[in-house]
């Protein structure tokens, strides 16, 4: 019986939570594109969100590759009156060391507080601590 435990513990918890990331990563993004005001977005950008949002669906947290795309095309879609405390470029740098899921949620954390208020829906505003304690949990 021990043994079946030990398994369970050792194989199968790892797996659940790798589940549980990939789940909710790709919620997690399209949560946050939806929250930004289109104002927020260059033209273009505004143009193919709807195909980011798409592409976004499918990372799972193992996909770092995927994930730095998506983040280096997102945040090169957003005005520069969208970020308030942290540049495009800083967070640019930033993302070239993301290896992880660690990281990609780190990531995520830094570029949500570094935009401006004003560049946010309401409704994204009065979510926002959930959105990032549900990446604190991943």
């Amino acid at each position: 019986m021990r043994i079946v435990i030990c398994f369970a513990l050792i194989f199968l918890v790892p797996t659940i939570q790798a589940q549980e990331a990939d789940a909710n990563l790709g919620s997690i993004l399209n949560t946050f594109a939806d929250g930004i005001k289109p104002e927020a977005f260059k033209g273009k950008f505004t143009d193919d969100l709807d195909g980011w949002k798409e592409q976004s669906k499918g990372i799972d947290g193992l996909d770092v590759k995927s994930f730095k795309d998506q983040m280096k095309g997102l945040i090169g879609g957003l005005k520069g009156k969208a970020f308030e405390e942290v540049s495009r470029g800083n967070l640019l740098k930033q993302l070239i060391g993301v290896n992880g899921l660690p990281g990609m949620k780190e990531m995520l954390s830094s570029l949500i507080s570094s935009l401006n208020p004003e560049m946010l829906t309401d409704d994204f505003n009065n979510q926002k601590s959930m959105i990032l304690e549900t990446l604190n949990k991943l």
